[in-house]
């Protein structure tokens, strides 16, 4: 599933969804918009998914913030063990993906109207 066809289907699903173009730009929105949950990749243009994630886990402001990995990267051990709250492997994640944002109890979904 492609990067497109996933946000419409989180959209679908009656999330709101914000983008980043970059590990440096995602920082720089969940301070802004403090959303309920952070979906990472690893593999980003400007810093890696795990400079992401560390720096989220370690400011305090930040560090609550459920982040659940979509990538391709296959470590999942190592996100776990750096606080991420779920680990997805792409491709194919989709059903995965909506099972652990329907299950989080800090997520909250947006009623259309």
């Amino acid at each position: 599933m492609r990067r497109g066809d996933r946000l419409r289907s989180c959209r679908g699903e009656g999330f709101a969804v914000e983008t980043a173009a970059g590990g440096v730009d995602g920082l720089k929105k969940v301070r802004e918009v403090r959303p309920a949950a952070v979906t990472l990749d690893i593999m980003m243009p400007d810093v890696d998914g795990w400079t992401v994630l560390a720096a989220l886990k370690g400011d305090p402001a930040l560090a609550d913030f459920p982040v659940v990995i979509v990538t391709i990267v296959d470590e999942q051990p190592r996100g776990i063990a750096l606080g991420a709250a779920g680990y997805l492997t792409k491709p194919n994640c989709g059903w995965r993906a909506r099972r652990v944002a329907s299950s989080s109890s800090k997520m909250t979904r947006i009623s259309a109207s």
